[in-house]
């Protein structure tokens, strides 16, 4: 792993916004925090993310969370290149933006409100991962969205069966800790639960 580590480090500027964009994740998959790497790799990526496709953006985020890598130069530039993109992002590049600031604890509210109003566009093709998530980084954040959660709770109430059970405690949990009391969900979550269990 250091040989890789240091072959990338001493190539990391030639690198175009993809590279940058995998070398991070494969960092974070591989649970390898390096800082003298990732360092390397935040000076010369930050001109490029403008160039990156929404899903390299959404990586690149994920890939500092589970790091707890929290590199705010690199986080504000990725935030700009996100709302600047936002007509293109899909749906799973929302989610896991939004679930990457919420895990790095980084209320950066401009790009919250975007994704959150992006999000309730979309929110017909919530699926239960994405209900989980969202609520999760929401309660995270304590991103007060009455519109978001009334659309995550009417989606998550005819997909209930196919939630999950860490989908279904991420979303009671992240309800319970925003002190949201929807009592149809609630309750729709609970018997799922309990069904799941026996």
């Amino acid at each position: 792993m250091e040989a890789i580590a240091a072959a990338a480090l001493n190539s990391c500027e030639q690198f175009n916004s993809q590279d940058l964009s995998c070398t991070v994740w494969a960092c974070a998959v591989l649970q390898l925090m390096d800082t003298p790497l990732l360092d390397a790799i935040s000076a010369p990526s930050m001109p490029k993310i403008y160039q990156a496709d929404p899903q390299s953006l959404s990586n690149m985020a994920w890939a500092d969370a589970p790091l707890a890598w929290c590199h705010e130069p690199l986080l504000a530039v990725l935030s700009s290149a996100a709302m600047a993109k936002l007509n293109e992002l899909i749906l799973q590049d929302l989610t896991i933006t939004l679930w990457a600031f919420a895990k790095l604890l980084v209320h950066d509210w401009p790009l919250i409100d975007s994704l959150s109003a992006k999000s309730l566009v979309l929110s017909s093709d919530f699926a239960p991962q994405v209900i989980s998530n969202m609520s999760w980084s929401m309660a995270r954040l304590m991103i007060d969205n009455a519109p978001l959660l009334a659309a995550l709770s009417s989606e998550a109430l005819p997909k209930r069966d196919d939630f999950y059970e860490q989908e279904i405690a991420n979303t009671a949990w992240a309800l319970a800790t925003m002190l949201v009391v929807d009592m149809p969900l609630l309750d729709a979550l609970s018997a799922e639960s309990i069904a799941k269990s026996g």
